[in-house]
């Protein structure tokens, strides 16, 4: 029996193989449920092995880090159901909120644990996802970046278990945001991901999220205001598919106004990840603004008292 898992569990492996872990002793102990380890802890069948390849399971091997979740008590003969995965999939954009690059090797097993044999009941190759390269590059994670990353996923769960409030879809729009290729596409995403916080007044979308994220989630600086609106111009551009390259129009050189696209792009990655990891990350936060109507409350307060609630400035003019 593999280690850590127990007769009649069900389980679920994530392998994650673009995270390298420095200075952690594996196995790191998360609950008696939850566990990372080095080594993939089930083995496939023949019939496994032929529907999926010698190069998958090659860089199974390869891959050092696995996290393993065990539900006990069920039927192992059961086909897991998707329940299972949520855990190890939270733990994942934890990961996410904390600073990991890219990932372009996830995959997921779920199964059972018999008496004498443990079952790999399915098999999920994820989507890729990747940042712009605004934020800087974790390749390695330390244990208490790890510790972390299972917190935030704890709270991603309860997050999505409370209900799909503003909250919650605006994670999605950030998640989607992040698996999606074409620049378009993102960029449309991350600026609804900072909508559903910002909650922009109808008719007014330009000026409420330039003053809103200026004066609350960001450094301060003079060229946050221009900045702000270029993404919203860009963003409704992209929203009624219009062509791009007059943008930003304060810009006259259609190279410097391609560059500043796509710093535009790096900037509100960075912002959209760093509210987020600020709103998961305190649960109090979270609460105060759980419903419409608190985050009205939220928006009503003085700038200096909600500046002073929010307690976490990005500077934008640092990403280049």
């Amino acid at each position: 029996m593999p280690p850590f898992l127990q007769v009649n569990d069900q389980y679920c492996v994530l392998g994650l193989e673009t995270v390298a872990t420095q200075g952690v002793q594996l196995p790191l102990v998360f609950s008696d449920t939850f566990q990372l380890v080095d080594a993939c802890p089930v083995e496939p069948n023949e019939q496994w092995k032929e529907d999926k390849g010698r190069l998958f399971w090659q860089a199974v091997d390869d891959t050092r880090c696995f996290l393993v979740f065990r539900q006990p008590g069920n039927d192992p003969g059961l086909l897991p159901n998707d329940a299972i995965k949520k855990p190890a999939i939270a733990f994942l954009r934890g990961l996410l909120l904390t600073g990991i690059p890219w990932s372009d090797g996830q995959y997921l097993f779920t199964g059972g644990v018999h008496a004498d044999r443990t079952d790999i009941r399915q098999i999920q190759e994820l989507r890729e996802f990747h940042l712009d390269l605004g934020l800087p590059r974790a390749d390695h994670f330390d244990e208490a970046r790890l510790r972390t990353a299972y917190d935030l996923g704890k709270k991603i769960l309860a997050l999505n278990a409370g209900g799909w409030n503003r909250i919650a879809r605006g994670f999605h729009y950030l998640w989607t945001a992040l698996i999606v290729d074409w620049m378009e596409d993102r960029f449309h995403m991350f600026i609804r991901a900072l909508d559903a916080v910002v909650k922009t007044s109808q008719g007014q979308g330009r000026v409420t999220f330039r003053d809103r994220c200026n004066s609350t989630f960001l450094a301060p600086h003079p060229d946050n205001p221009t900045a702000l609106e270029d993404m919203y111009y860009i963003r409704n551009t992209i929203e009624h598919i219009h062509d791009l390259d007059p943008e930003p129009r304060r810009l006259a050189d259609s190279v410097a106004r391609r560059e500043t696209r796509e710093r535009r792009l790096r900037q509100l990655e960075v912002l959209a990840l760093g509210v987020y990891r600020r709103i998961i990350g305190d649960s109090t936060l979270l609460a105060d603004l759980d419903t419409d109507a608190k985050i009205d409350a939220f928006w009503a307060l003085p700038d200096d008292l909600r500046a002073a609630r929010w307690n976490a400035r990005i500077p934008l003019d640092a990403i280049v």
